[in-house]
């Protein structure tokens, strides 16, 4: 567990991001059931995408909720699960 004295998507993430980087060191399998991601905006579904950098950048970035939703509707999906 990390401690969370920080506000997320912001800049403050940075400052934990060496605890971060130990506690998230990871093996990055493919996901079972691909999913579209907001962090990259695209689909993922490969081996060695979801690994620690990404679930940083997750933490970090501001979140792409709205783009992510475009994308899918303009591939013709009208359903979606967050």
């Amino acid at each position: 567990r990390v401690a969370v004295d920080y506000a997320s998507h912001t800049r403050h993430v940075e400052d934990i991001r060496d605890t971060l980087a130990e506690a998230l060191k990871v093996t990055a399998e493919a996901p079972v059931v691909p999913f579209f991601s907001t962090v990259t905006g695209a689909w993922i579904e490969d081996a060695g995408v979801l690994d620690g950098g990404y679930w940083y950048r997750n933490l970090r970035a501001q979140v792409g909720f709205g783009p992510a939703v475009a994308q899918l509707i303009a591939q013709g999906h009208g359903v979606f699960v967050e």
